[in-house]
C-alpha cells in the first residue's frame, strides 16, 4: 500500500515545486484537481520521509528506483 501511495504522489506532484494539489474524486472514480494546496511547507519532507520509511520496511530497491524522478525533484 505504501508504494502505491508514493507512486501516485510522485506522478501528481508539480515538477517545479513538488507540491500536490488537492483532489476531488467523482462518482465514477475520476480525480479532479482543485488547483489548490492545503499547505506548502511540508510536501517535500513528508514525501522523502515516506519514501525512506517504506524503503526500510520493504527493502524493495526496485520500487525505490521507480520513484527517482519524484525524489530528484525535491
Amino acid at each position: 500500500m505504501g508504494w502505491k501511495w508514493l507512486s501516485w504522489y510522485s506522478d501528481h506532484q508539480d515538477a517545479e515545486t513538488g507540491f500536490v494539489t488537492d483532489y476531488l474524486v467523482t462518482v465514477d472514480d475520476q480525480e479532479v484537481s482543485t488547483d489548490t494546496h492545503d499547505s506548502t511547507d511540508a510536501y517535500a519532507g513528508t514525501f522523502l520521509m515516506a519514501v525512506d520509511g517504506v524503503r526500510v520496511a520493504t527493502a524493495c530497491v526496485r520500487c525505490t528506483e521507480k520513484l527517482r524522478p519524484g525524489v530528484a525533484s525535491q
